[in-house]
């Protein structure tokens, strides 16, 4: 054993540092190893006011014991909610014997607790853990194991800021161990019984050196306080719903900057105009389960944001809506701002919807239309005929149809293959093939597109323009989606669908193609509403 570790140098730097760790600081901690030579430590904290700071600092013993309570003091029977004036525990260890054997755990101060209104999650009592919830995300604050409680930095600094009370972190640190399992040459065995104090301007200490029969005893015994700052300085958690972030609203000709506005609610402010890349709507375009996009909001049952989608190339939004949204929502969306242009204004769809109140008012653009006109098919169809032909997706892949939109960005296959997989269910794979069975004569090999190509023909219409489109949207499916394996077939079949919807080598101009693929099924149900719905 070296001297670094035999007079415990490391753990005291610790101790000097308040015991913080990437932002987590040890509020109690328990050690007791008896091998080779006998280690212990124990750490533990509570609180003191202002006015008990100087006397606390003055003296390296604790002054309160770590399983502190309540007390009845007087003749009168008088409650103290804590026994020492000044003092107060932030955690409390509690040791139960019981028939079958002892228990022990921490209990956490509920006044914190209900502070950040944290939400517990529990293994066992010695085992737990809590969690700050913000728009149904968890952040670790507190974890608690037998032997260790920790938090994190920022919300002990507030919580010490909103009570204007000091934290102190009192440690004992002791070490026994025989002479030849330590390089005794350097340690310097105290003079004293009391050995030395090391007093700093937050921490007092005291280290001792001893012979114990045979043995030598390395103790240090202190206490590091960690001062309260002000609230006003350092922000409180009620208020992280009420900031707000800069936009770009407008372009200073002059300067050549962007001119940039808080989304702060304020009349100025109601009706300047943001614009932001389509991209800013994949995020929740690819978590459908938590989201929903369609012309004119994004949601998820935390808020809501009124948008316009309508519009190829941006999304345009009133300013003041953004303030809607949660602080870290905002930075989110700021990341995809952009100086807006004279050609970017709100949509004909939005000006009906949202300034005129024309609720029933279409789409604009090929993804959204789409959507609302395969809603609107599938349920004339319905009542007409009694049936499905189109079935309804299992309410595990409705996402596939909530998800559909024009891909944001030129060779993003992986997103381009997503869409088409969900094209291909929503128009092929969910051809009600067994109710087309009982309406026409068909043949071993007529799978769902050939029995609606016979069904086509057997009213007399024409079928080849759309029959041909879903042969070539499921060649398409099967050649470059990871639906099937690649073969020699498939490589014929998907270039034949790659040549049909104009798709370049380099597949540079998916965002064309994914706007032309949404309008070819646009057309396609217009043609069989036309000849199977119309009047």
């Amino acid at each position: 054993m070296t001297k670094e570790e035999f007079c415990h140098l490391k753990e005291i730097d610790k101790a000097k540092h308040l015991f913080v760790d990437k932002g987590w600081i040890t509020l109690y901690q328990s050690n007791y190893d008896k091998s080779d030579v006998v280690n212990s430590s124990l750490t533990y904290c509570y609180f003191v006011s202002d006015s008990f700071y100087e006397s606390c600092l003055s003296k390296h013993q604790s002054d309160i014991d770590r399983s502190e309570k309540s007390d009845i003091t007087g003749e009168n029977f008088t409650y103290k909610p804590f026994s020492k004036d000044g003092f107060e525990p932030l955690i409390c260890y509690k040791l139960f014997n019981l028939k079958n054997g002892n228990e022990s755990y921490i209990d956490i101060s509920e006044e914190l607790v209900g502070y950040f209104n944290l939400y517990e999650e529990i293994k066992s009592k010695q085992d737990r853990t809590y969690y700050y919830i913000e728009q149904g995300e968890k952040e670790e604050v507190i974890k608690v194991t037998e032997k260790e409680v920790t938090i994190k930095q920022k919300y002990l600094i507030e919580y010490l800021a909103i009570r204007k009370m000091n934290l102190v972190l009192w440690f004992n640190f002791e070490t026994i161990a025989k002479y030849d399992k330590i390089n005794c040459k350097d340690i310097k065995i105290s003079d004293s019984e009391k050995g030395t104090n090391d007093i700093g301007d937050n921490y007092c200490i005291n280290s001792l050196i001893r012979l114990v029969f045979c043995e030598l005893q390395s103790w240090q015994e202190g206490k590091v306080i960690l001062r309260h700052k002000n609230i006003e300085d350092i922000g409180c958690h009620y208020y992280r719903g009420q900031q707000n972030v800069d936009f770009i609203v407008d372009y200073d000709n002059e300067t050549g900057k962007d001119i940039e506005l808080s989304c702060k609610r304020v009349n100025e402010n109601l009706f300047k105009v943001t614009i932001f890349r389509k991209e800013v709507l994949d995020k929740y375009y690819n978590d459908s389960t938590n989201y929903k996009v369609d012309g004119f909001h994004v949601t998820n049952k935390y808020f809501t944001l009124k948008i316009d989608n309508n519009n190829e190339n941006y999304v345009a939004v009133l300013l003041v809506e953004l303030s809607n949204l949660p602080y870290k929502e905002q930075l989110y969306w700021k990341s995809f701002n952009i100086s807006p242009n004279s050609d970017m204004k709100f949509s004909n769809s939005y000006k009906k919807v949202m300034f005129e109140g024309c609720w029933n008012n279409e789409s604009e653009t090929a993804d959204l239309f789409f959507k609302d006109k395969y809603k609107d098919f599938t349920k004339k169809w319905k009542n007409k005929f009694g049936w499905d032909l189109f079935k309804p997706l299992h309410e595990n892949q409705k996402y596939a149809f909530e998800s559909l939109h024009i891909i944001s960005k030129n060779n993003n296959i992986d997103d381009f293959c997503k869409q088409i997989l969900s094209l291909t269910l929503i128009l092929i794979d969910s051809i009600n093939d067994k109710e087309l069975s009982t309406k026409i004569d068909y043949e071993e090999k007529d799978k769902s597109i050939g029995k609606l190509e016979k069904y086509i023909i057997s009213f007399g219409y024409d079928e080849t323009e759309l029959i041909t489109f879903l042969r070539r949207l499921q060649d398409l499916r099967s050649g470059i989606t990871t639906a099937h394996r690649f073969s020699d077939r498939k490589s014929r079949t998907a270039k034949k669908a790659i040549k049909f919807f104009n798709i370049n080598n380099d597949f540079s101009n998916l965002i064309e193609v994914s706007n032309r693929i949404f309008r070819d099924c646009i057309h396609t149900l217009n043609t069989l509403e036309r000849y199977f719905l119309s009047e």
